[in-house]
């Protein structure tokens, strides 16, 4: 729900006709052919309100603000944001799957895609899985230490399987997922 605030200021002007704003009555000026009186009309359209869902572009802006006041951000994290808003540009929560699996956005150390703490085969900030998807990632032809690539494998993966294969992190990221779905 969005809120409307205008002020409209109109000089020498007659009521000509009504018209509906927003279930709302107000009347519609024309200019006065009477040039000697000054007529001033301030129109407040100060509660009018129409329902409009933003658009992902919007909630991804939002969510990026709300993001790097609220976490803690790596140097890298410009730069992720705007790899996973490219990537994903329907879906502004990636940005907390990716923030919970790389813990703050870190995609590379040293150079090399971030490998899993735990010690098992996810690389980056998405933490795909090489055991689980190695085969398919060399059979697309692609070079997984390449950013391009790496995000390319990652669409590719989100767009056959959703969010299921982050599931074991929904713990860290499920409110945001909530929160966003509900407004998109």
């Amino acid at each position: 729900m969005f809120l409307i605030l205008a002020t409209i200021i109109v000089f020498n002007l007659k009521p000509t006709r009504e018209f509906h704003l927003f279930s709302k009555t107000e009347v519609l000026w024309e200019p006065n052919q009477d040039h000697n009186s000054e007529n001033w009309l301030i129109i407040w359209l100060n509660s009018a309100t129409f329902d409009r869902k933003p658009t992902h572009h919007e909630v991804w802006e939002e969510e990026v603000d709300y993001f790097k006041q609220n976490f803690t951000t790596s140097n890298q994290s410009d730069s992720m944001i705007r790899w996973l808003k490219n990537t994903f540009p329907k879906a502004p929560y990636m940005i907390y799957i990716a923030d919970c699996e790389s813990t703050g956005l870190i995609h590379r150390k040293n150079g090399k895609l971030r490998p899993n703490t735990s010690g098992d085969s996810s690389l980056g900030v998405l933490q795909i899985n090489m055991r689980a998807h190695g085969a398919e990632i060399k059979k697309q032809g692609l070079d997984i230490e390449r950013d391009k690539d790496y995000f390319a494998f990652a669409r590719i993966l989100f767009t056959e399987k959703g969010i299921d294969p982050w599931n074991s992190s929904r713990h860290c990221w499920d409110e945001h997922y909530q929160r966003i779905i509900s407004r998109i």
